[in-house]
């Protein structure tokens, strides 16, 4: 029988631990080779923790952690919100996405939408289609944190679409 069992080496725990015990959700690759001290070391400890269940690649340099309480074996994020919220900074779910999270409307939809204050292009992050939105700072308010299988995001509210 195979398992697919979620492990760490050393350098693995300490970046996991370091993380977990600051609370944070999502990491950058700066932060990890700023920890190691070594951006080859880095790397390869990076594409490690991608291989083995305990980070999900969100955009270049970003990563969101899949903490110890996932459980041992390696099941990666199912949280789309999550991922596509965490994917810039800052930046909030919105437009139907936020009206289906909300259960005011019975369709689920195929994309995320989330609003960014910088042009990025669409993604597709652990098999979601996530499209983000510009919009100017000054229409950039009104949010809400909200948590979603005990991650925490940001959220419009249904229908609202950051205006």
């Amino acid at each position: 029988m195979e398992t697919n069992l979620r492990t760490l080496g050393p350098k693995e725990t300490k970046v996991i631990l370091s993380f977990r015990e600051q609370d944070r959700e999502v990491v950058h690759a700066a932060d990890i080779i700023s920890l190691l001290g070594s951006e080859p070391t880095a790397r390869k400890v990076i594409r490690n923790l991608i291989r083995k269940g305990w980070l999900t690649r969100l955009v270049g340099g970003r990563y969101m952690l899949l903490p110890p309480e996932h459980g041992p074996e390696n099941l990666g994020e199912n949280n789309p919100i999550a991922l596509a919220a965490a994917a810039a900074e800052p930046s909030c779910v919105g437009w139907w996405s936020a009206a289906a999270f909300h259960g005011f409307t019975t369709q689920k939809p195929m994309t995320v939408t989330v609003a960014t204050q910088r042009q990025m292009p669409a993604r597709t992050i652990e098999g979601t289609e996530v499209r983000f939105i510009k919009i100017s700072p000054r229409k950039f308010f009104g949010f809400k944190k909200y948590s979603v299988y005990g991650r925490k995001r940001r959220d419009h509210g249904a229908g609202e679409d950051c205006n």
